[in-house]
């Protein structure tokens, strides 16, 4: 677990910079290390990822798509001062729909609840992930969610075998893999969708 120290606090307009840079950061070490093994053969199908990435239906409000639902939200995390991560948990209905947020969905004031949500990003610094901070901010995340929103059954989840990281985090908070969805690269790494049930999550928090 992460020490004491570590702040972990919703996201801010002044923050945009930093989180889209951070973003494209993140999709990009999944790139960077195919690269390690066939930089030619293994560029094009994983720039594909990081365009969907950097393209996602949040990335062009990210304060307003957060504030969807109540259930949603997208947190920072600081060490000692400095930023060293951040989660995004997308709870709005359709959370996979790439229709553009309307000015009357931003403003109402009746937040709509959907029984799924997705984890759209989660990322901490190489050089702090033995303190365990991602496993605080996916803890943060899931807390908030399953507190706000009594419709919300299951949290999904991407996952990459380039990312073990990512993967054990998921795994030691009881997210059960679901399915496998595509094989990329020249060594055909398979890709694949962890869930969670609340179910299993408030057994976990008993």
């Amino acid at each position: 677990m992460a020490e004491l120290d570590a702040h972990i606090r919703p996201l801010k307009v002044s923050d945009d910079k930093l989180v889209r840079f951070t973003i494209g950061k993140a999709a990009m070490e999944s790139l960077a290390i195919a690269n390690r093994r066939d930089d030619r053969l293994n560029r094009p199908e994983f720039e594909k990822l990081v365009q969907d990435v950097l393209r996602g239906p949040d990335m062009s409000d990210m304060v307003a798509y957060y504030s969807r639902s109540p259930a949603s939200g997208f947190y920072l995390c600081e060490y000692g001062g400095l930023f060293v991560g951040l989660v995004g948990l997308d709870a709005a209905p359709q959370p996979s729909s790439t229709a553009p947020i309307t000015t009357d969905v931003k403003n109402s004031s009746k937040p709509a609840a959907s029984s799924i949500a997705i984890i759209r990003h989660i990322y901490v610094d190489e050089a702090y992930r033995s303190t365990g901070i991602q496993e605080d901010l996916l803890a943060h995340a899931l807390r908030v969610a399953f507190g706000a929103e009594p419709a919300l059954q299951v949290v999904e989840a991407p996952e990459s075998p380039l990312l073990p990281y990512v993967s054990n985090c998921l795994e030691d908070a009881s997210f059960g893999r679901q399915e496998n969805t595509q094989k990329i690269g020249v060594f055909g790494w398979q890709l694949g969708v962890r869930s969670l049930k609340r179910a299993d999550w408030e057994k976990k928090h008993e």
